[in-house]
């Protein structure tokens, strides 16, 4: 059902949205996640593989312990049957297909939408070429399952020279990143404060900051919020787009 291309254009048609206005905003942001890999990356990294279907209406990207699927998958057992057997750590994929897999526990996360924000007072402060390896000691206070720096700081840097991603900071001690900036879908992410800065509203002015000067740039940021951090983003003014699922691999 999914064969591995190296093939840049053979996997970009396969990444093209069809009636982009009006697929479903999870579908499009699977798809320009898999596309920032394939801009990053190339096609053809043995650790960076790309998969698509033989009538090439679907995708899977294979990097790391991560695997993201975009597109139509007719036959769902062989699609299980294919993420059972490269077992990757975390999976992504359509709603529809995010059916009980063995081995893998569900995690429900939310699409917000930033609040629109035009304010000149946001963005004074924020750092916006900060130093990789205090960016790091940010995200392992914010999430302690992040992978090892090594890996981060190879990938990152990388995703960063080839103008994929960027990361701010503000005040040293809040750090958010622009996953990726396509087509005017921006996705904000790896958002995270020092612990003993919590409270003070660093990470509202940092996001308010980035929000307000993409909505003068005419695009559209999201970020995602796992159950924990709803709250958080509610009673800054985040705006719900819907929920799906994240497989996280329970063994």
């Amino acid at each position: 059902m999914l064969k591995r291309s190296t093939d840049f254009n053979e996997i970009n048609d396969a990444l093209n949205i069809k009636n982009i206005d009006g697929a479903d905003l999870f579908d499009i942001h699977y798809a320009l996640k898999i596309r920032s890999y394939l801009n990053a990356y190339g096609a053809e990294r043995d650790f960076c593989g790309f998969y698509i279907t033989e009538n090439g209406n679907g995708c899977a990207l294979a990097v790391n312990s991560l695997m993201v699927f975009y597109g139509d998958f007719c036959d769902i057992p062989e699609l299980v049957s294919f993420i059972s057997l490269h077992k990757p750590a975390r999976v992504e994929l359509p709603k529809k297909y995010a059916e009980d897999i063995a081995g893998y526990a569900k995690i429900r996360r939310t699409m917000y939408k930033f609040p629109k924000i035009f304010s000149d007072s946001f963005g004074a402060g924020v750092n916006r070429e900060p130093n990789l390896d205090g960016v790091y000691e940010i995200l392992a206070e914010g999430f302690p399952n992040i992978m090892q720096y090594e890996l981060w700081l190879a990938d990152t840097s990388h995703r960063i020279r080839h103008g994929v991603s960027k990361f701010f900071t503000y005040r040293e001690a809040t750090a958010a990143a622009i996953l990726y900036d396509i087509n005017g879908h921006v996705q904000i992410g790896q958002v995270a404060t020092k612990t003993d800065a919590r409270g003070q509203g660093l990470a509202k002015h940092l996001l308010f900051s980035l929000g307000a000067e993409l909505f003068a740039q005419g695009k559209t940021p999201v970020l995602y919020a796992l159950d924990i951090r709803r709250d958080f983003y509610e009673n800054l003014g985040f705006i719900e787009v819907g929920t799906d699922s994240v497989m996280i691999d329970n063994g």
